[in-house]
């Protein structure tokens, strides 16, 4: 079954890294015409509101491409030491942690989505709601990920290390 999904896994990774790369871009060239027009006297008041949301939405990606690809900051010394019905425990405390946060970005996320859909931005005419909107995507890959690795990792005991990510 997992060898089925892979193939979709791998796709919608290798998307979630180009939005990352088109929010990069856009976020430098918002800061540098920020940069600009307050060099020149002239400073634009969206960029620096722009520029907040970006690094919301390239937070939330970095989050999903992490958590996808098993890169996210995890100290492992004292735990691959563990025998494995310990290693198993602690990792299945992990995964069921990492599945908790998933669900409060998830929920908190569509809740905060739901009441800042009527109120604008200070300085662009969209919602405020767009800042928030990438906490729910990045909660239920959270939630997904951690079943998988619990399913595929602690009950079938499958010590893996982290591994660089590569397009």
């Amino acid at each position: 079954m997992l060898r089925l999904v892979a193939p979709i896994g791998r796709a919608v990774d290798r998307g979630v890294a180009g939005l990352a790369v088109v929010g990069w871009s856009a976020l430098l060239c918002v800061v540098t015409w920020g940069g600009g027009g307050r060099a020149g006297g002239a400073p634009f008041a969206w960029t620096e509101e722009l520029s907040g949301y970006l690094m919301v939405w390239l937070a939330c990606l970095g989050t999903i491409l992490a958590t996808r690809n098993q890169a996210h900051i995890r100290i492992r010394v004292l735990i691959d030491l563990l025998p494995m019905n310990a290693w198993r425990v602690s990792e299945a405390l992990t995964q069921l942690l990492i599945a908790a946060i998933g669900v409060v970005l998830f929920v908190k996320g569509l809740h905060l989505v739901h009441k800042n859909s009527d109120i604008e931005a200070v300085a662009m005419p969209i919602a405020t709601a767009w800042m928030y909107l990438p906490l729910v995507p990045t909660g239920a890959v959270m939630v997904g990920q951690a079943v998988v690795d619990l399913v595929v990792r602690v009950l079938a005991g499958r010590r893996e290390t982290g591994k660089d990510f590569v397009l």
